[in-house]
């Protein structure tokens, strides 16, 4: 029997032994790669979800706020729902609106919040609208002032 031979068999084992060992590393970093993957792709989702939420939010805002000044009430605000499609891909979120006097008695503030299940703090929004001015209160406009002027008051004969 061969001395070297004896050492080759030794390291062939050793190769075996490290081969095994370099196959476990490579699975647990694909089992982190996939783990990452996954809270990637989740975070992307609420992502999303947040991003069509705040939108609706604000495109329901804008809606709401254009109505007639006399319909904005709380009353008003109460009746108004998310669309199937929000809800749908958003379950569980509820939504309140407010509509509130301010200081200026010819102003309002709406308040709209949406809370989501899977976020800890509702999205708000708010708003200001002010009653539209009538044609007779409007500051510095008169009847005479509104007039066309005559040609002939030109001071041309």
């Amino acid at each position: 029997m061969n001395l070297w031979s004896i050492s080759n068999a030794r390291r062939r084992g050793a190769s075996i032994f490290e081969v095994a060992l370099a196959a476990a590393a490579l699975g647990m970093v694909l089992v982190m790669i996939a783990q990452a993957m996954v809270s990637l792709d989740r975070a992307r989702k609420a992502t999303d979800n947040l991003d069509v939420a705040s939108r609706e939010l604000e495109n329901s805002l804008k809606l709401y706020a254009a109505r007639p000044w006399d319909e904005l009430t709380t009353e008003t605000a109460n009746e108004w729902q998310l669309t199937e499609e929000v809800t749908a891909q958003l379950p569980g979120a509820r939504v309140e609106t407010s509509v509130e006097p301010v200081e200026n008695p010819n102003a309002k503030r709406i308040t709209v919040r949406l809370t989501l299940p899977s976020k800890p703090a509702p999205l708000v929004l708010t708003t200001w609208v002010f009653e539209p001015a009538g044609e007779d209160d409007v500051p510095g406009e008169s009847d005479a002032e509104s007039e066309p002027p005559d040609d002939n008051e030109e001071g041309e004969p």
